[in-house]
């Protein structure tokens, strides 16, 4: 009986501990989410720090905690080891959670400990894959004041968004296109693309669950999809408008216009 029973609290030791696979440098947490397509999930740290102890109990080595770690980077930084990256990282207390892109631009955060399930809900909305951002985000092109680099960053971003179901995340990855979209219009080398941001930007108002606002600006400012020159991406934020409504008789007419198959999958 008592050899079950190590075996037992054996097992969940090792399942607990085997749940995240830490890394402790920045640069190499950098590379393999470029490596991976993945964003990565940063616990900035201390030993003397009695809220980390508590965190590290209570969340990231708690069986009963499901956390998808397989979808991000973990990477633990011992602030008293590692002052260059909590420099750069602008730590001013910890413990302190980060959600960052390859590079360090970062989605969200959170400092200090108090209830688990804040970060329980943030760390499994992360998505599992970000490489299509990626490809765009890291072009060398992109560096490049070029509004179709600018536009298809923003477009990636927006996407994401529309995949998450945590408010916070989901803001900041909204606020990110918005400022890929302007960047697009301020450029101004692709004046076709003009009113393509316009409609994606009324994508954000459905993305933040508000499809009515986001109908009538439509309705103002373009009248209708085929009036549009992309009359694909027209349809494409009507559907979502009707979707996200529950108009399921105007969502399966608009739907039957698509005849693009990645504006079909992210409507399914």
């Amino acid at each position: 009986m008592k050899n079950s029973i190590l075996i037992t609290l054996l097992f969940i030791s090792l399942v607990t501990s085997a749940q995240i696979n830490w890394v402790t440098d920045f640069d190499t947490a950098k590379s393999r989410c470029k490596e991976s397509g993945k964003l990565m999930v940063i616990d900035f740290w201390a030993d003397w720090c009695q809220p980390c102890k508590v965190m590290e109990k209570e969340l990231w080595n708690n069986p009963d905690v499901q956390l998808n770690a397989q979808n991000f980077v973990a990477v633990k930084i011992d602030v008293t080891k590692d002052g260059n990256t909590a420099e750069i990282f602008n730590v001013q207390g910890i413990p302190m959670v980060v959600i960052a892109m390859a590079d360090g631009s970062v989605l969200w955060q959170q400092v200090g400990y108090r209830d688990k399930e804040v970060f329980v809900q943030a760390l499994n909305a992360v998505p599992n894959d970000v490489s299509e951002l990626y490809n765009c985000f890291y072009d060398i092109n992109a560096l490049s004041k070029d509004s179709k680099f600018a536009y298809d960053i923003a477009v990636q971003f927006q996407r994401l968004a529309f995949k998450i179901t945590h408010d916070e995340l989901r803001s900041e990855l909204i606020n990110r296109d918005k400022e890929f979209f302007k960047k697009s219009q301020k450029y101004n080398t692709a004046p076709d693309l003009e009113q393509d941001i316009e409609i994606h930007l009324m994508l954000n108002d459905v993305c933040n669950g508000k499809p009515e606002k986001a109908l009538k600006k439509f309705n103002k400012s373009v009248g209708s999809a085929e009036e549009c020159t992309n009359k694909e991406l027209a349809h494409f934020f009507l559907a979502n408008c009707y979707k996200t409504l529950g108009d399921t008789e105007n969502f399966d007419k608009e739907f039957a216009m698509i005849s693009n198959e990645e504006f079909k999958n992210q409507l399914k």
